[in-house]
């Protein structure tokens, strides 16, 4: 071990610095081996001295009486060489206070000066402890080596109070004896706290005031101190920003500095820490719950101004949208610890029927999403109000020319897919006021899938467009009559996707008798397929066309220049329309068509 006087490195048995004989804090080394006793043989009287000592002497009576003596000074030597200093170290140990009454402090303290005094010179070193020094032991005194033998201590150093017990224990090394002459004595004992000083309280919160602000979940805590004693003061609080309604923060005060106060301010605050809770805030909601009645209808009637409005602006003379309702809602709020701008946002959404008077694409119901960012509520003054509207979202072309295109949505699983789902990795997102049966798409897999009216609603459709084509491509001396429905055709794609418009397509085949005046090409049949793309049941019952593709194929009449959008040739036409998508699509083939192929 290293001494702790001079520094240098001595064995850990040691008891003494081999450098300057200061004693070391170690464990007492074990006693030297015993030192032989040399023998002792009393020379052997010769036989005339013997024969002479059988005459009486004198000294005979003397010899008891001087053992006798002898015998007495050797007991009173050992008791002498073999009785041991005592001391009483309790009687040299005080409790040392200082402070103020419920923060006092105490230690445990020796008064060695006064151990020195009454015991520096009856005290020496054995001649253990003057072998184990290297002749180095002048340089210590024995009272030295108890200084580093024997602690005392307390078992409560702060936060005391008048009254208070506290307990004094004490460590003695082992073995002290062996290099000290003398006896080291002690016992626990109770100290009675009694002294510290009285000292005043306050409440330091009384005069201070934590405003919030900010907007939740983004709010700040501000702490503003009005007393006079605010250079004393500090407070520190466990979290000052990124504060929403509802949370709690903690202000306080070091309890360290009670002293501190006591001795500049001549009291000590009564309370170190108090929780104040987050309110008033304005809020981002994150829940529909809190938008009210009054306020959705205060949504409702912008998002149809917005509607009104871009069709108005946007639409030609020549489309139209009529029987605009509300649709219902999508709601989105921002997850807990992701970091946007838009706090929340809700879709309002409107639904109209789209036409146009020229016929350019088929009847629509079209979907207008308008987007509301950042609802918020208006802490204490209540209310509530959003940051923007941006108008009708999306995008839809109502036929396969692209020409004809809309703001919104003519499939409503697009628009949930695209507005809901899509937004679903970084918000909580809610559906709702019958919105929200959109949020599970089924397409139709199925001829069976499609009632009677359906069919017939949408055969009428498909004859009246084959009619008003003839009427506009056809010549004069070219006619068409006869028109009948052969049957359907069903794609199903193998595999779904997203892309709502290629989950399946719809062919509705029509045939008519088309015929020349003049005889240009013998009369013939031609069939007219029909095709709608992306069909689906809505939860209403009603069905849903993504995109209506028109007729299809385009065949030359035999024997003529002429030609026709259709088919003249019944096989082709399956060729073309099944055949021919097969690695992608499996399929249904309606009776009335299996002549031409299953």
């Amino acid at each position: 071990m290293y001494c702790e006087k001079c520094g240098k490195l001595n064995p850990d048995t040691a008891k003494f610095c081999s450098g300057c004989g200061a004693p070391l804090n170690a464990p007492a080394a074990d006693a030297a081996a015993n030192q032989p006793t040399p023998a002792f043989v009393p020379p052997q009287p010769d036989a005339p001295s013997a024969a002479k000592a059988k005459k009486k002497s004198p000294l005979r009576i003397i010899i008891p009486v001087v053992a006798a003596v002898l015998v007495v000074a050797a007991a009173l030597f050992v008791v002498i060489l073999t009785s041991r200093t005592s001391i009483d170290m309790n009687k040299y140990l005080t409790v040392e206070t200082r402070g103020y009454d419920g923060y006092g402090e105490a230690r445990a303290v020796i008064d060695w000066d006064a151990v020195e005094n009454d015991y520096g010179k009856k005290l020496s070193f054995t001649s253990k402890a003057k072998n184990e020094s290297g002749g180095l032991i002048n340089l210590v005194s024995p009272v030295d080596y108890l200084k580093s033998a024997v602690k005392a201590s307390v078992d409560k150093t702060s936060g005391l109070s008048n009254g208070d017990e506290i307990k004094v224990t004490w460590k003695v090394e082992e073995g002290i004896g062996e290099y000290v002459k003398c006896t080291v004595k002690t016992h626990e004992e109770t100290k009675k706290i009694s002294d510290l000083k009285e000292v005043g309280k306050f409440d330091p919160f009384e005069k201070l005031t934590v405003t919030f602000s900010g907007t939740s979940p983004d709010g700040y805590a501000v702490l503003e101190y009005s007393g006079d004693d605010s250079r004393y003061v500090g407070f520190q609080c466990d979290n000052l920003n990124n504060l929403k309604n509802g949370d709690r923060i903690k202000v306080s005060l070091d309890r360290t500095d009670a002293s501190y106060y006591a001795e500049n301010l001549g009291r000590v605050p009564e309370v170190f820490e108090k929780e104040f809770e987050v309110s008033g805030l304005p809020e981002y909601i994150s829940e529909t719950g809190k938008i009210t009645d009054d306020f959705l209808s205060e949504l409702k009637s912008d998002a149809e101004d917005s509607v009104l409005s871009y069709t108005a602006g946007d639409y030609s003379e020549k489309t139209t949208v009529s029987d605009l309702e509300y649709a219902g809602y999508i709601f989105c709020s921002a997850k807990e610890g992701t970091y946007y701008y838009d706090k929340n946002v809700i879709y309002v959404i409107y639904r109209g029927n789209v036409k146009n008077s020229d016929g350019k694409f088929r009847s629509t119901d079209v979907y207008y999403p308008v987007r509301f960012e950042n609802i918020l509520l208006q802490g204490q003054k209540g209310g509530l109000s959003y940051d923007s509207c941006e108008g009708v979202v999306g995008s839809t072309y109502l036929e396969d020319s692209y020409s004809y295109y809309t703001r919104g949505y003519a499939n409503p699983y697009v628009l949930y897919k695209e507005l809901a789902e899509n937004a679903a990795e970084n918000y909580d997102v809610e559906a709702g006021d019958g919105f929200e049966a959109y949020a599970d798409f089924q397409p139709i897999s199925s001829l069976s899938d499609f009632t009677v009216d359906f069919k017939n609603e949408l055969f009428a459709e498909v004859e009246n467009n084959i009619k008003l084509y003839v009427e506009k491509n056809y010549s004069e001396k070219s006619v068409a009559e006869n028109y009948e429905i052969i049957g359907t055709y069903l794609l199903i794609s193998k595999e779904q996707t997203d892309y709502f418009v290629n989950s399946n397509k719809y062919i509705v085949v029509y045939s008519a008798k088309v015929s020349n005046k003049d005889n240009k090409f013998k009369p013939l049949t031609v069939y007219f397929p029909v095709e709608y793309d992306g069909v689906a049941k809505l939860p209403d019952g009603e069905y849903l066309i993504t995109k209506t593709v028109g007729i299809i194929g385009n065949s030359s009449i035999p024997d003529s220049s002429y030609s026709t959008k259709g088919y003249v040739d019944g096989k082709v036409m399956f060729q073309k329309i099944v055949t021919a998508n097969r690695d992608n699509y499996s399929y249904e083939v309606s009776d009335g068509l299996k002549p031409f192929g299953e």
